[in-house]
């Protein structure tokens, strides 16, 4: 058990700053305060980007943590059937097989960056038959 020990006659009473306070004493405390509040203000969000969440396809800026507007899918011809973009971006808007919340976050993060690798890998089996079957992204969606 902590106890204090006894102040001397007069003597004011010692408040211990927490540990994770910086030193102002030395100067380098303020100074540190000051130059993340100006990287915060002046942040272009074109840094490194984190996941939100995991359960969120949005993304958070690493300097200044704000949550990014989520970015559109990118715009591809659907009715073109060797476009792996395509079937990626087909695969956002219907899920092909149930692979569960995470899978789904991952595809849409994937897509929305425009890279078609982990669709293709993940969903490799369900595109290999529609491709055989002669379907295109815009027939899997039911669009003409």
């Amino acid at each position: 058990m902590f106890m204090q020990p006894p102040l001397a006659a007069g003597e004011p009473h010692r408040r211990p700053r927490p540990p994770a306070w910086p030193d102002a004493s030395r100067g380098t405390g303020i100074s540190m305060i000051k130059a993340i509040a100006r990287a915060q203000r002046d942040c272009p969000h074109d840094g490194e980007l984190r996941a939100a969440d995991p359960y969120s396809d949005r993304e958070q800026c690493v300097l200044c943590d704000l949550v990014l507007p989520q970015p559109p899918l990118p715009d591809v011809d659907l009715h073109a059937a060797g476009s792996d973009l395509a079937w990626a971006v087909a695969f956002v808007r219907r899920p092909p097989t149930q692979p569960g919340v995470l899978a789904l976050v991952e595809l849409s993060r994937r897509a929305r960056r425009a890279d078609a690798s982990w669709a293709l890998r993940v969903f490799g089996d369900e595109l290999r038959a529609l491709r055989a079957i002669g379907m295109t992204p815009a027939s899997y969606l039911d669009e003409r």
